[in-house]
């Protein structure tokens, strides 16, 4: 991962939350779009970001081989964790 393309995900965020430069959900359709709340994410407030960013389409496909409903994951500088149990999914390297 390119540190443009690191940065791209952290700008994206709706509500930062805690201890993780990046957050997401995602769902079994591959519909992908910011942390902003707790819980269950009305569609409402949901910003959908699939196809703006090959690597977080990638990362979502990652999520849901594990987790095929999706759910929420978190990014760091290592890579991507699913918030529930935190297993890392993806591993990158930003450079």
């Amino acid at each position: 991962m390119t540190r443009r393309q690191f940065d791209y995900l952290k700008d994206s965020q709706i509500k930062p939350r805690y201890g993780w430069p990046a957050t997401f959900s995602c769902n079994g359709r591959h519909q992908v779009w910011p942390y902003t709340t707790d819980g269950y994410t009305p569609e409402s407030e949901r910003e959908y970001m699939e196809g703006r960013l090959a690597l977080l389409d990638e990362m979502v496909e990652d999520v849901l081989y594990v987790q095929p409903r999706g759910g929420r994951f978190q990014i760091n500088d290592a890579g991507a964790f699913l918030a529930a149990d935190g297993r890392q999914v993806t591993r990158f390297v930003i450079r």
